[in-house]
């Protein structure tokens, strides 16, 4: 039984995305009862609708970034990609990259509620250049390239776990939980 998948389901399902009959098909799926062969209809691309999104206190960005996420799910996920094509260029970078966390790293992501991630993250880089140069060369020696992939990490992934927290509360160590 998939808990995330019912929630998302019956979300899409109250913000008119599925009919009655799309819902208990693929809260029957989720649920591995009868239906489960009658998959959900797929999401329906296009603009994103800041309506979808009803979290007061968000601004109008926030708001377009998590309805895209209630709507299509992870970025990584296929559903997600297929529909990123249909944005403009523009609505796409605002959805899937967020520049003050590339600028601001670990400091961004305290700031906004998600410092376990944040934490991890930088561990993990951390740890990998002392691997990848040694711990002693790691002091005098980095090269830019390396900080600045983190800073992109930092940047690509600041929205989603941002729209985690928010939605569902969470804030997990694991950086990799919930992309895919």
């Amino acid at each position: 039984m998939d808990i995330d998948q019912i929630e998302r389901l019956a979300k899409l399902h109250r913000d008119g995305l599925l009919t009655d009959e799309e819902f208990a098909a693929g809260k029957a799926k989720a649920l591995g009862g009868e239906g489960s062969r009658i998959a959900p209809a797929a999401p329906r691309p296009g603009p994103v609708s800041s309506s979808l999104s009803s979290s007061p206190g968000l601004s109008a960005s926030w708001q377009r970034r998590f309805a895209f996420f209630d709507q299509h799910g992870s970025p990584f996920s296929k559903e997600a990609t297929l529909a990123s094509r249909e944005l403009k260029f523009a609505e796409r970078s605002t959805i899937f990259f967020n520049i003050w966390a590339m600028l601001f790293g670990i400091v961004y992501f305290v700031v906004i509620g998600i410092p376990k991630r944040g934490i991890t993250l930088l561990a993990i880089a951390l740890g990998l250049a002392m691997v990848l140069w040694g711990f002693e060369t790691f002091l005098d020696y980095s090269p830019t390239w390396y900080w600045f992939g983190l800073w992109a990490i930092y940047g690509g992934t600041a929205n989603y776990y941002y729209y985690i927290k928010v939605r569902q509360g969470r804030d997990e160590w694991n950086p990799l939980k919930d992309l895919f």
